[in-house]
């Protein structure tokens, strides 16, 4: 089955959680939406993969300018390496 990543902008609720506010082809489409709240909106890197109709996703979060190595880690999966081209894409924007 194919892999499938996306950026995504999440807000933080008031109870802590998270909702998925926008899904962007780019980074910069990402950081532009989150910036319109930067103290409760994060940008991540989504890794979604279809497996006998089960949807598994993993996700990276910006932290300091920059994607972390690795994707988090979910129950069902191992964690699995970002790959170096959005890395790069982060860094260009970051220019």
């Amino acid at each position: 089955m194919p892999t499938y990543y996306e950026w995504r902008v999440e807000e933080e609720t008031d109870d802590g959680g998270d909702v998925e506010l926008e899904f962007f082809d780019t980074y910069a489409g990402a950081v532009e939406t989150q910036q319109e709240s930067p103290d409760t909106r994060e940008v991540c890197l989504v890794r979604r993969k279809v497996d006998d109709g089960w949807t598994i996703e993993e996700w990276a979060f910006i932290e300091d300018g920059k994607l972390p190595e690795f994707f988090d880690d979910c129950p069902e999966t191992n964690a699995h390496k970002v790959p170096a081209k959005f890395h790069k894409e982060v860094a260009d924007f970051s220019k």
